[in-house]
């Protein structure tokens, strides 16, 4: 027997509807007629697009999620690079100290001038291995304060390189909190001021000379 039109339109409708579906139109729904057979598998066949588009969204949503977390890593590296470019060619002496006293991070021109490499330096007790033992005492009050207490600090102290040079460095220091407020560690800024005081000091002399001969 052939199929009447009205008889095959539920039969057309579904092989377009499977049709479409499978091309990728997951939010195509087929038309649902009755309750035979056919409007069954209608039925289902829209099921099955459902649950397929639920899932290519979730699949779009965790792609742009991921964009996004790349993005933002890309973006927090670049200013990490950015801002360790800045701290390895400032021409400032910077440091990092830790609550035990040990060194946590010195720039290249503070490592320059005291003549160790970033892997002998970073570790190591910053008292005894850098400042002479007659300045150890006064810094460590200082350290102790910015530490402590969370006061910023503007103190003078000698550094000694490795090949005995002294010089004299004016030191701006402050603490660095961590996310429940207490003090993680100490972030040290310093200006060699060697040459300073030395003109300043020759400066004194010339001026008491000039008076005496007056």
């Amino acid at each position: 027997d052939t199929l009447s039109l009205h008889d095959a339109l539920p039969i057309l409708d579904l092989q377009k509807g499977l049709e479409i579906i499978g091309e990728g139109r997951l939010d195509w729904r087929i038309p649902i007629g009755g309750d035979d057979e056919l409007a069954d598998l209608a039925r289902r066949g829209n099921e099955m697009a459902e649950r397929l588009q639920a899932s290519h969204t979730s699949l779009e949503n965790l792609q742009r999620e991921m964009a996004e977390r790349r993005r933002v890593e890309e973006a927090l590296r670049d200013e990490y690079n950015f801002k360790d470019l800045l701290l390895q060619t400032s021409p400032a002496f910077i440091v990092a100290i830790g609550k035990d006293g040990k060194t946590l991070l010195m720039n290249r021109a503070m490592r320059m001038f005291l003549g160790y490499a970033e892997e002998e330096a970073i570790g190591v007790d910053y008292l005894s291995a850098f400042v002479p033992e007659e300045d150890r005492a006064a810094l460590e009050a200082v350290f102790s304060e910015i530490l402590q207490q969370g006061h910023t600090m503007v103190h003078e102290n000698r550094l000694q390189a490795r090949d005995g040079r002294m010089h004299l460095i004016e030191w701006h220091g402050q603490p660095v909190f961590l996310p429940d407020g207490s003090v993680g560690f100490l972030v040290g800024v310093g200006i060699d001021v060697t040459e300073r005081r030395q003109a300043e000091e020759a400066l004194k002399r010339s001026e008491a000379f000039t008076r005496e001969i007056l």
